[in-house]
């Protein structure tokens, strides 16, 4: 008789305990049902609010944030108008170069300022970005290789110049230029300063020179100064082409020519 209560007790208690754990069970499964419900409704409602509606939407916003892909190949400085500084640009996508000034729109951005060596972007996400001009770690030739002295003469060597100075900026550190006015109006453009060991004293130019024209073209603008610059650059049209470059310049009130014999 003993034996069959102790069997009897034995029974409830397993099947109390069975119970238990089947109750427990259940609701660690419910808990996990909501849990799971929970989080997707969750990421429902964050994919409604940051995920654009339309794919071209999202593409937008992708734009808004992606680096503007440009090269600032040079920067002119106008100090007393800052309305009247140059930035030069090229957009790494298409090849297209042309040149910017404050508040031209490139891109998504609006160019907010221009310095020497840098420019400040005006995203249409409202964030600023600057862009530098990138300079040459060193110089690959010495002067005497770029500007050659024989018999009177005096000869560029393009190649080397374009690869010791890759942008005017880099030829632009060596010089300090201001317009020069005269009566009220641009005629030229005036050498203030002259670094020591600069291609620019190697040129034969001078402290207090007027550059007045180059190849009888006016310097009167940061476009011309541009230009004059990017004919010197080799492109499929001009490579190994040889020309005579030819500066007018007025020295101490006196006019001077300068002529050079561009090769490579």
């Amino acid at each position: 008789m003993r034996i069959f209560k102790l069997l009897f007790i034995s029974i409830i208690i397993l099947g109390a305990a069975a119970g238990i754990i089947f109750f427990r069970s259940s609701i660690y499964s419910r808990i996990a049902e909501k849990s799971a419900s929970f989080v997707e409704e969750v990421k429902t409602l964050l994919n409604a609010q940051i995920q654009p509606k339309e794919a071209g939407e999202y593409q937008k916003m992708r734009e808004a944030y992606k680096p503007l892909n440009l090269e600032i190949i040079a920067t002119l400085v106008d100090k007393k108008e800052s309305n009247k500084s140059m930035a030069y640009i090229k957009d790494l996508e298409t090849g297209y170069e042309a040149g910017y000034r404050i508040k031209s729109r490139i891109r998504d951005a609006v160019i907010s300022e221009i310095e020497f060596d840098k420019v400040t972007f005006l995203r249409k996400n409202g964030k600023k970005e600057i862009l530098k001009v990138k300079y040459n770690d060193y110089p690959k030739y010495e002067l005497s290789e770029i500007i050659i002295k024989e018999n009177g003469k005096v000869s560029v060597d393009r190649l080397k110049l374009i690869s010791n100075y890759s942008n005017l900026n880099a030829l632009l550190k060596e010089v300090i230029l201001e317009p020069f006015l005269y009566r009220g109006r641009v005629e030229g453009v005036k050498i203030r300063h002259i670094e020591n060991n600069s291609i620019i004293l190697t040129a034969g130019l001078m402290e207090n020179d007027i550059i007045k024209k180059v190849n009888n073209r006016s310097i009167i603008s940061a476009e011309d100064a541009i230009d004059v610059y990017n004919n010197l650059k080799p492109n499929p049209n001009n490579i190994h082409k040889k020309f005579d470059l030819t500066l007018t310049v007025e020295r101490e009130g006196k006019p001077q020519t300068l002529s050079y014999n561009i090769i490579n």
